[in-house]
């Protein structure tokens, strides 16, 4: 039986984020950053380019160390965090990755298993079912043979989109990991994520420079500027003429689209 909406409520945060600060080489990025992700929430945290986002989700990465407050991932501080730990909760989908070696895209995608076997171990059929379904998931089980080098940006995202769900972790943080995607690949990814998040509770909290996207499948908007929180709340509620112009500091049209039942944004000139 699925949470109710009570009851979420009621549990406590998957990502507690209380007075961050934290950038890099003594220059301060984020300023004092705190919000709150509930369990089973569906946020994007948007702004325009140095905001901070993802310096953001390299602090929740524990990449950046905190220069001052705290982040908490399910309760624990995630500098208290082992590797393997905090693999386990959070599963993290950068915009670039580093593949040096010709990793078959199956076993890029079994690499999601890694925090849930012990050293040594064969392959469970656990981790079989969580891989295959993964691959399903992101329509990308045809790829599986072929080395992660040798495929578009736009697949290699799916491919690394497929292990993070492979991962089976509650929460997930994108960092514009559907950039390289094209209009059908990135509606397809964030309803696999609407979908999950709806019938199984996951906790998504996706970086993005696509409002409009964004609008489509966030509940919750976070914008960030100047490495503060500029506004925070429900979609609809924040993402207004008003608020946009402020942070973008350019004229915005906000319509609702009766065929999507959602508000779009167009940047005006």
């Amino acid at each position: 039986m699925l949470p109710s909406s009570a009851q979420k409520k009621a549990a406590a945060p998957a990502i507690e984020v209380s007075r961050l600060r934290c950038g890099y080489s003594g220059k301060e990025v984020l300023s004092g950053v705190s919000f709150s992700v509930g369990s089973g929430e569906f946020i994007g945290i948007l702004g325009p380019n140095g905001a901070g986002k993802s310096t953001l989700v390299l602090a929740l990465s524990g990449i950046v160390p905190a220069s001052g407050g705290r982040i908490e991932i399910l309760g624990t501080g995630v500098e208290r965090l082992s590797l393997r730990e905090r693999a386990r909760r959070m599963a993290v989908i950068a915009q670039e990755s580093d593949m040096r070696f010709p990793f078959s895209c199956r076993e890029v995608v079994e690499m999601g298993r890694y925090p849930h076997r012990q050293r040594w171990r064969m392959e469970t059929q656990g981790d079989a079912e969580a891989v295959e379904k993964a691959l399903s998931l992101t329509d990308t089980a045809r790829l599986g043979e072929r080395p992660i080098s040798a495929v578009s940006g736009g697949e290699r995202q799916r491919v690394l989109m497929a292990k993070s769900l492979a991962q089976q972790t509650p929460i997930i943080v994108l960092d514009e990991a559907t950039s390289a995607m094209d209009v059908h690949r990135k509606l397809q990814i964030f309803k696999v994520l609407d979908k999950l998040n709806r019938e199984e509770n996951l906790t998504v909290l996706a970086v993005s420079h696509d409002i409009n996207l964004a609008a489509l499948f966030c509940r919750r908007m976070v914008f960030l500027k100047d490495g503060l929180i500029e506004a925070d709340g429900p979609t609809e509620e924040v993402l207004t003429e008003q608020v946009l112009e402020k942070i973008y500091e350019t004229r915005v049209v906000v319509r609702e689209i009766e065929a999507a039942r959602k508000k779009q944004v167009f940047f005006l000139p």
